[in-house]
């Protein structure tokens, strides 16, 4: 429908400010095309979601953005870290529960 096409567009602008550019990239319309499919088979019953994901697959894994790489290998370090930092902590058995995180910087530069 007009109306999706229309949302497709907005979201690829918006996309596009949001890494501060003035013009729409092939990327940021592809960011448009891949949230707008991604809601319309998130709203289906699982056994339609998984067909549609099956074929509309190469428009959903297209280009995924680099923030939500970042983001989730920045999640999985400190879930690591935490895990490390608890199992560390079961031995001493007179520490509060509560221990900061620490995740050195050269641990993300590799």
């Amino acid at each position: 429908a007009v109306r999706h096409i229309e949302s497709m567009i907005r979201m690829s602008e918006a996309c596009a400010r949001i890494h501060l550019r003035s013009t729409v990239r092939d990327e940021d319309v592809n960011f448009g095309i891949r949230v707008m499919l991604e809601s319309f088979i998130s709203s289906q019953k699982f056994g339609v979601q998984r067909a549609l994901t099956k074929q509309f697959s190469k428009y959903l894994t297209f280009s995924k953005d680099n923030d939500e790489l970042l983001f989730y290998l920045l999640q999985q370090q400190f879930r690591d870290e935490a895990q490390f930092a608890r199992s560390k902590n079961r031995l001493l058995l007179s520490q509060s529960d509560e221990h900061p995180v620490r995740v050195a910087v050269r641990d993300l530069e590799q």
